[in-house]
Protein backbone atom coordinates (compact mmCIF):
# COMPACT_ATOMS: atom_id res chain seq x y z
CA UNK A 1 0.00 0.00 0.00
CA UNK A 2 1.03 3.62 -0.43
CA UNK A 3 1.21 4.34 3.32
CA UNK A 4 3.71 1.56 3.95
CA UNK A 5 7.23 2.74 4.84
CA UNK A 6 8.48 -0.14 2.70
CA UNK A 7 6.85 1.37 -0.41
CA UNK A 8 9.53 4.05 -0.74
CA UNK A 9 12.37 1.54 -0.49
CA UNK A 10 10.78 -1.33 -2.40
CA UNK A 11 13.50 -1.17 -5.07
CA UNK A 12 15.99 -2.43 -2.45
CA UNK A 13 14.16 -5.72 -1.83
CA UNK A 14 15.51 -7.51 -4.93
CA UNK A 15 19.01 -6.10 -4.34
CA UNK A 16 19.19 -7.74 -0.90
CA UNK A 17 17.53 -10.94 -2.07
CA UNK A 18 14.28 -10.52 -0.15
CA UNK A 19 13.00 -9.01 3.07
CA UNK A 20 14.44 -11.65 5.37
CA UNK A 21 17.96 -11.19 3.99
CA UNK A 22 17.63 -7.41 4.30
CA UNK A 23 16.56 -7.81 7.93
CA UNK A 24 19.48 -10.14 8.62
CA UNK A 25 21.99 -7.72 7.06
CA UNK A 26 20.44 -4.85 9.02
CA UNK A 27 20.58 -6.84 12.25
CA UNK A 28 24.23 -7.82 11.77
CA UNK A 29 25.31 -4.29 10.82
CA UNK A 30 23.54 -2.79 13.82
CA UNK A 31 25.34 -5.21 16.17
CA UNK A 32 28.65 -4.30 14.51
CA UNK A 33 27.91 -0.60 15.08
CA UNK A 34 26.92 -1.19 18.71
CA UNK A 35 30.09 -3.23 19.31
CA UNK A 36 32.24 -0.53 17.69
CA UNK A 37 30.76 2.25 19.83
CA UNK A 38 31.02 0.13 22.99
CA UNK A 39 34.67 -0.79 22.44
CA UNK A 40 35.49 2.82 21.56
CA UNK A 41 33.98 4.14 24.79
CA UNK A 42 35.70 1.42 26.86
CA UNK A 43 39.08 2.19 25.26
CA UNK A 44 38.70 5.92 25.90
CA UNK A 45 37.83 5.32 29.54
CA UNK A 46 40.75 2.90 29.96
CA UNK A 47 43.18 5.30 28.29
CA UNK A 48 41.96 8.13 30.52
CA UNK A 49 42.48 5.98 33.61
CA UNK A 50 45.96 4.88 32.52
CA UNK A 51 47.45 8.13 31.20
CA UNK A 52 45.62 10.53 33.54
CA UNK A 53 46.36 13.48 31.28
CA UNK A 54 42.83 14.86 31.20
CA UNK A 55 42.13 14.35 27.50
CA UNK A 56 38.72 12.75 28.01
CA UNK A 57 37.84 15.12 30.84
CA UNK A 58 38.54 18.07 28.58
CA UNK A 59 35.95 16.78 26.10
CA UNK A 60 33.26 17.35 28.71
CA UNK A 61 34.56 20.36 30.62
CA UNK A 62 36.45 22.23 27.91
CA UNK A 63 39.48 22.58 30.20
CA UNK A 64 42.52 20.32 30.32
CA UNK A 65 44.52 19.85 33.49
CA UNK A 66 48.17 20.75 33.04
CA UNK A 67 50.60 20.03 35.86
CA UNK A 68 53.07 22.61 37.16
CA UNK A 69 55.92 20.44 35.85
CA UNK A 70 54.47 20.47 32.32
CA UNK A 71 54.11 24.26 32.42
CA UNK A 72 57.72 24.62 33.59
CA UNK A 73 58.94 22.32 30.80
CA UNK A 74 56.97 24.33 28.24
CA UNK A 75 58.39 27.61 29.54
CA UNK A 76 61.94 26.23 29.40
CA UNK A 77 61.46 25.15 25.80
CA UNK A 78 60.01 28.57 24.95
CA UNK A 79 63.04 30.29 26.51
CA UNK A 80 65.39 28.08 24.52
CA UNK A 81 63.53 28.88 21.32
CA UNK A 82 63.78 32.63 22.07
CA UNK A 83 67.52 32.38 22.65
CA UNK A 84 68.04 30.52 19.37
CA UNK A 85 66.29 33.19 17.30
Amino acid sequence: SYNSPLALMSFLIPIFGGLQTARLIHHILMWVMIAYVLQHVIRVIMLSAIKKDGTMDSMFSGHKYVSVREVAEFENVAELDERRS
